[in-house]
C-alpha cells in the first residue's frame, strides 16, 4: 500500500463519515484519497463477519460481496494436497487465495487492477500473521 493511502487510513480511523469530517479530510488529503479511505473503513466494517483480519485488509465493494466465506474457503483449500502448488485463476480480493496460501504455495491471477491490488495487500496481511 502506498504511503499516501496508509496516511489516509490513519487520518480517517474512527471518524464517522459526516459532512464535516469528509470536508476536513478532503482538504487535508485530497478528495479522492479521503473518499477511498472512508470507503475502506466502511467496507472493513462490512467484512467483519467474513474475514479474520478485516481491519488490516483492503476491499472493493463488489468483490467483498462475492468473496468466499473463510470457512468455505478453508474447506475448499483442504481438498488439495498439503504443499502442492494451487492456481486460483479468479482470485478477486483473495477469499479463496487466503485459505489456499495457508495450506501451501499458490499462484493467484486477477485481471482487475483494483482487485489485484487488494489481493496482493491481503495476502501480505495473512503472510505477516504467520511469520
Amino acid at each position: 500500500m502506498s504511503p499516501d493511502r496508509r496516511r489516509a487510513l490513519e487520518a480517517t480511523r474512527d471518524l464517522k463519515p459526516t459532512a464535516t469530517n469528509l470536508l476536513r479530510t478532503a482538504q487535508e488529503l485530497g478528495p479522492d484519497l479521503a473518499r477511498w479511505a472512508f470507503e475502506q473503513w466502511e467496507l472493513r466494517s462490512h467484512a467483519r463477519g467474513k474475514f479474520d483480519s478485516p481491519d488490516r485488509m483492503l476491499f472493493v465493494r463488489e468483490a467483498l460481496e462475492q468473496a468466499t466465506h473463510p470457512s468455505i474457503a478453508r474447506w475448499r483449500a483442504s481438498l488439495f494436497p498439503p504443499g502442492a502448488t494451487v492456481a486460483d485463476l479468479t482470485a478477486g480480493i483473495g477469499g479463496d487465495a487466503l485459505a489456499l496460501a495457508q495450506r501451501g504455495p499458490i499462484v493467484a491471477f486477477e485481471i482487475d487492477s483494483r482487485r489485484a491490488e487488494c489481493l496482493i495487500h491481503n495476502l501480505d496481511v495473512v503472510q505477516a500473521a504467520f511469520e
